[in-house]
């Protein structure tokens, strides 16, 4: 209800209703209403007070009512509405009192203010209440209270001038714990209705637990039996009899001084406890009055002083002992309130510990190493104890318990627990390090409590506590994981009621021993002090209990520690989905009412990631409730999670769920029924029923889909194997062509190496008549076209095997041509065939390969002419052109494989008048091994490779080549070239240029120079072939020594034996080829200075890589010409004797300024290493170097020899002799220091030696040293 009007909030959506004046009534009499109150009587009616009259809703009409039965509440400005335990309304007025009418609405009763008994205070009525005894009590405006007697009639007043009511505008009335309680404009009255006592409740600050403000309007009593308040301006505050269980203690209220840390107490039984504080002296708490006192023992003091500082406190009748932090112990009189200084150990300890045991005797513990002393009756000191005959020696004493008479148990800060028997002289300890089952889980003992039935309890700071019997020692302990709130035991206490209390590191709690049960209290609301003091905690006669702590104290009554026994209900306070909170009637559309009374949500596949939050609705330490969740359908058990306020799920499948949550309050109390909602998450389309018929379906279908392509497939590879299989064997059949020809060409390049080479001999002589030199040349130009042929073979299988490449250069195309022309004229002229050469321009510049186009050449010119008859023609066309004309010129002809990018082309055509090619042949002349039909019937001779390794080689070109009939008969073969730089890597374009002559018509060989060497050296030559080893072997020894081998095994024998200065070996032999011979010859320290020379018919580059990768020093591929080869030889061996000459003059391997083999240089490291290692022994000789190589002596002579020149000595000689030219110039020694340090035994001989060496003596070294 507000001043404008009725406002309805609908708790399922959220949503208001607003009801305006028109809402009332349509007549003007009805405007500007004023709810005043609402209240719904036992039949769920709605009455409305308003300040034109009363009103009762209809909700069936959605209407309201004007409730008038007799005329008498017409415009009457109603403030209050009750009805009683008889079903009577009770009508409070502003002006006219109090109406009663009865359930029937007929009218009863009216009380206001006359003169007669039964007059009210004031006709202005706020509050209207019945308590259980059936008196009605009427609040008014500033006229105090009215008590109504139902049965007399009779009304009692009270107000400010009658009684204690402490103000008289009475807002509201309600009863709580048996007392009424009145909302005033002053605070709360509480009235006692037995004995018609007031008291008033007037604190108003918030944090000592009062109201929030002092005008109250409203109160409230919930099921928790909470207290709730209303104030004006300060909100709402609440209180319960369980706030109030603990009471604390600030002495810095009353006094307005900082105490510091209270400490021990104790109790003297005049109501006073004494209390020990850090900094602020003794201080005393009046039971009765609850008032703080405080003394100081400097009393000078008016600041903080370590003087003030008191560890430990006991009562003696009218006398408390303090002890000191300074090492002091005073005694303090009740009477005069005056310490007195009664015994100082001179020296800053602690004393934390007094007790006066059974025989009068007082015990002092402190902190020092010998913390134990007592006093006895008259006062003298006692300090030193035996135990075994043994003095004992007691650190940092904090607690002291006499469990009779000489027999006490001592609780220490850092050594355990002690049982010291004064009787026997015996001392037992107790300390975590022992490995009996006599420790403790810590070594700081903080309590030690004896209780009624004999049974100790040790508490310690960091172990919690456990169970001690003297016989058995420790027995039982009580940690977190037994149920307590903490294992920091700051004080234990034994009750009344047989438990013990305890002030830990985490609040208070209480163990019954007989059930092992546990109660924590750790509110911080509930439990004001932050940390308690070790030893601070007491208990007095009449079980109230005091724990001190860091600036205050906490005291409580066990049995006011009642258990809150509300089970709070559990609501849903909030839904996100996706994490985005979900309202109702949002976008989403989930919602449809607030979700604490939704019964289902309905989720979208996609919306499988929510979470709800939850809170129980107990207010008594709220943050106390704990609660557990489960999700029906997808956890298995409740998941328990303390205080947390919100559960997460995500990734949830399809299907339905129910999610539970259940909560206790402050004490434990479980709501088992809790709160539960059912979840519903759609399943997607694709996971229906239908979907997975689709499935089905569709698997089907792709099943016979792939069925039948796999069926095709099958087929189709079948037919496919076949046709490879055939490939196969027409690709092995080639192949094995291809081999046989490759072979057979290996095989024809031995016996044309034995043909050539001793037919140029023979031409070189000048003896032989012109005729028999004609027939010798005819014979030789013959030999050269077989072996070109061969070579054609070997081009061929070179190109299939991949290892054919370009290498081009730049030159004149036309006279490239014309050369090639001039050389077959004189074929030309014999058979009488017309031949012409035609060109647009004598000069065609361009980039090409000149022995691979000499072969495209060469080959169409020899069909050309092999098929031509004597009296026809063959002709070359040359023409250079562009891209544009090469279209313009063969508009129809294929030029699929002709590199486009180039800038200039050559047209090559080569014609004949010859027989020609059939149509049904010009596909396949291109084929390798292809004959025409005419060809085999005629017998003519031809391989079938020639046109086949045009194509290839024109391709490697990017060019293209077709052949068309001549007219009126022939053929023409037409190549297009591009002679263009770009199209070319920079790899394949070389700078060389030669031209080897195809056909040579004379051949002029001169006599190879004399071969001149220093030595007549040893050669080795190794080949299978007796024929080609007689030869090489008989054309060698004019000029070196030759030794024989036919396989790499007997060869490698005699290499061992011999150490021959050259090798020259064939790759082909039977045991040992030549190519495991020379990787044998260069991987052995003894052989692998010998150069290796590979002679071969294989002339492929992959075949020469091998050879090269082997170590050879050379490579000759067959036929070779002698003269070449000796040559060949006689640079390796020259090479080799200027090896030996640097080698003899400076022989440190940085100086040579040439390459060796790695072989070599391994060797002569090794063998300066050796020198350098023994330079100072003058014993060094061939032995030790030998031994040190491990070589013999006859092989390490012959490999020094040969690498070098020179001896071993020699070289150990010239070695210590460089090494001491060095050290003339790098160091300060003397000329007979450094010959000594070289290993000269005599200054003499060493400067003999240098001087033969370096052509002067060692000090005219030096001087010319320097003046360089």
């Amino acid at each position: 209800g507000t001043m404008n009007g009725l406002n309805r909030l609908n708790l399922q959506t959220n949503q208001i209703t607003r009801y305006n004046q028109d809402a009332f009534s349509s007549s003007n009499e009805h405007k500007n209403v004023w709810i005043t109150d609402l209240y719904i009587d036992k039949q769920e009616n709605l009455w409305i007070a308003a300040n034109k009259g009363l009103y009762i809703y209809q909700s069936d009409a959605n209407a309201f009512q004007v409730i008038d039965p007799d005329g008498e509440l017409h415009q009457k400005h109603i403030v209050s509405i009750k009805q009683d335990s008889r079903g009577n309304m009770l009508i409070g007025t502003m002006q006219d009192g109090l109406y009663i009418y009865d359930e029937n609405r007929q009218f009863v009763h009216q009380y206001k203010k006359d003169n007669s008994k039964e007059s009210l205070t004031g006709n202005y009525i706020t509050a209207i209440y019945e308590d259980l005894q059936g008196y009605y009590w009427i609040g008014t405006r500033q006229s105090g209270l009215n008590k109504i007697d139902k049965s007399s009639g009779m009304v009692s007043s009270f107000t400010t001038h009658n009684s204690h009511i402490g103000n008289e505008y009475i807002r509201n009335i309600i009863e709580y714990e048996g007392n009424l309680v009145l909302c005033t404009w002053d605070g709360l009255t509480i009235l006692n209705p037995q004995t018609n006592l007031f008291s008033r409740y007037t604190n108003y600050e918030k944090e000592k637990g009062g109201l929030n403000h002092f005008s109250v309007y409203s109160t409230y009593v919930d099921k928790a039996n909470t207290f709730w308040v209303g104030t004006y301006s300060g909100g709402v505050s609440y209180s319960n009899p369980i706030n109030n269980r603990f009471q604390f203690h600030n002495p810095k209220t009353e006094s307005n001084i900082s105490f510091g840390i209270l400490g021990a107490m104790d109790f003297q039984e005049d109501h006073t406890l004494w209390i020990a504080s850090e900094g602020g002296g003794l201080l005393s708490l009046d039971r009765k009055t609850n008032k703080f006192s405080h003394y100081l023992i400097e009393p000078h003091s008016k600041t903080w002083s370590d003087h003030n500082i008191i560890k430990s406190v006991m009562v003696e009748d009218n006398l408390i002992w303090c002890g000191t932090q300074k090492g002091t112990l005073y005694k303090f009189d009740t009477h005069t309130k005056t310490f007195s200084l009664f015994y100082s150990f001179q020296k800053n300890i602690s004393i934390y510990t007094i007790i006066r045991s059974l025989d009068g005797t007082l015990w002092v513990g402190t902190t020092d190493n010998d913390g134990l002393v007592r006093f006895t009756k008259n006062n003298k000191k006692v300090e030193t104890f035996l135990a075994d005959s043994t003095p004992v020696t007691i650190p940092s004493i904090r607690n002291f318990l006499e469990l009779r008479k000489n027999v006490f148990l001592i609780g220490t800060h850092l050594d355990g627990l002690f049982l010291l028997d004064m009787n026997k002289g015996t001392l037992v300890r107790y300390n975590p390090q022992l490995e009996n089952g006599y420790n403790l889980y810590n070594e700081y003992v903080t309590s030690i409590v004896k209780d009624p039935f004999d049974r100790i309890w040790i508490g310690t700071y960091g172990g919690g506590f456990c169970l001690y019997n003297e016989k058995e020692g420790i027995k039982e302990h009580y940690t977190i994981a037994e149920g307590l709130s903490d294992d920091n035991i700051c004080s234990a206490v034994w009750g009344l009621d047989n438990k013990l209390w305890l002030s830990t590191g985490n609040g208070i709690s209480s163990f019954e021993p007989s059930t092992k049960q546990f109660v924590n209290y750790t509110d911080r609301n509930e439990i004001e002090i932050n940390e308690f003091s070790i030893k601070g905690g007491i208990r007095l006669s009449n079980n109230e209990f005091f724990f001190s702590g860091s600036h205050g104290l906490l005291s409580f009554c066990p049995e006011q520690l009642t258990q809150n026994t509300f089970i709070p209900p559990v609501i849903f306070t909030s839904l996100a989905v996706n994490n985005k909170t979900i309202a109702p009637e949002d976008e989403s559309h989930i919602l449809s009412e607030k979700v604490y009374s939704a019964s289902e949500i309905i989720l979208k596949p996609n919306q499988n990631n929510f979470s709800i939050t939850y809170v129980a609705l107990n207010y008594l330490y709220p943050y106390q409730n704990t609660y557990a969740y489960k999700l029906e359908g997808y956890d298995k058990d409740w998941n328990y999670v303390g205080n947390r306020q919100e559960a997460f799920y995500t990734n949830l499948a399809p299907g339905y769920y129910t999610f539970q949550v259940k909560a206790s309050n402050n004490d434990g109390i479980w709501n088992e029924v809790g709160k539960s909602v059912s979840i519903h998450i759609l399943t997607p389309v694709w996971q229906t029923w239908y979907a997975y018929l689709i499935y089905i379906l569709a698997f089907l279908a792709i099943f016979y889909t792939v069925y039948r392509y796999l069926y095709i497939k099958r087929k189709l590879e079948r037919d496919l194997i076949e046709k490879q299989k055939e490939q196969q064997r027409e690709e092995e059949s080639h192949q094995a062509r291809i081999r046989m020809f490759t072979n057979f060409s290996h095989e024809l390049r031995t016996p044309l190496t034995l043909i050539i080479s001793p037919l140029e001999e023979i031409l070189q002589r000048v003896d032989l008549s012109n005729s028999i030199k004609g027939t010798l040349q005819m014979v030789h130009n013959n030999t050269q076209r077989l072996l070109l042929l061969v070579n054609q073979l070997m081009d061929l299988r070179k190109n299939q095997s991949g290892n054919m490449q370009l290498r081009i250069t730049n030159g004149n195309l036309y006279q490239f041509i014309q050369e090639i022309y001039i050389a077959f004229n004189q074929i030309a002229e014999k058979n009488q065939i017309l031949f012409n050469l035609y060109s647009d321009t004598a000069k065609i510049d361009g980039y090409f390969d000149r022995s691979l186009l000499e072969k495209i050449v060469f080959n169409l010119l020899s069909n050309a002419f092999k098929h031509t008859q004597q009296g026809d023609s063959v002709s070359i066309h040359l023409q250079e052109c562009t891209l544009k004309q090469i279209y313009d010129l063969f508009p129809n002809k294929p030029v699929t494989g002709l590199n486009t990018h180039a800038d200039k082309y050559v047209c090559l055509e080569v014609k004949d008048t010859g027989k020609g090619i059939n149509d049904s042949e010009k596909p396949f002349i291109f084929s390798p091994f292809y004959q025409g039909k005419n060809e085999m019937e005629q017998n003519r001779t031809g391989t079938g490779i020639g046109l086949s390794l045009v194509l290839s080689i024109l391709k490697l070109h990017q060019g293209v080549i077709w052949v068309e009939d001549n007219q009126p008969k022939g053929s023409v073969f037409r190549l297009l070239i591009p002679i263009d730089q770009s199209i070319y890597s920079r790899e394949q374009i070389i700078t060389e240029t030669s031209t080897l002559p195809i056909i040579q018509e004379e051949n002029t060989i001169e006599e190879p120079e004399t071969i001149a060497l220093k030595h007549r050296y040893l050669i080795l030559v190794v080949e299978d072939n007796d024929e080609v080893r007689r030869y090489v072997k008989q054309r060698l020894e004019p000029y070196f020594d030759v030794l024989e081998a036919d396989n790499g095994v007997k060869a490698f024998g005699i290499i061992e034996e011999t150490l021959p200065d050259l090798v020259i070996s064939d790759i082909m032999m039977p045991q040992m080829d030549g190519l495991q011979l020379c990787a044998l010859i260069k991987q052995d320290i003894r052989t692998g200075h010998i150069p290796v020379i590979i002679i071969t018919a294989k002339s492929m580059i992959m075949h020469i890589k091998e050879g090269f990768q082997c170590g050879a020093d050379d490579y000759v591929v067959k036929p070779f010409n002698m003269d070449v080869l000796l040559y060949r030889i006689r640079n390796i061996l020259a090479a080799r004797e200027r090896l030996k000459e640097l080698y003899g003059k400076r022989f440190s391997l940085e100086s040579l300024g040439i390459e060796t083999t790695s072989i070599d240089e391994r060797f002569m490291q090794k063998f300066f290493e050796i020198i350098e290692k023994h330079i100072a022994n003058s014993e060094l000789n061939v032995g030790v170097l030998c031994k040190e190589i491990g070589m013999g002596r006859a092989s390490f002579y012959r490999k020094l020899k040969a690498i070098t020149g020179l001896s071993p000595i020699d070289l150990i000689r010239n070695k210590r002799l460089e090494i001491a030219a060095k050290m003339l110039t790098d160091t300060d020694m003397t000329i007979s220091e450094i010959s000594f340090k070289v290993g000269f035994n005599s200054n003499t001989y060493f400067t003999t030696c240098f001087r033969t060496l370096y052509g002067i003596s060692p000090t005219e070294y030096i001087q010319q040293q320097k003046t360089v």
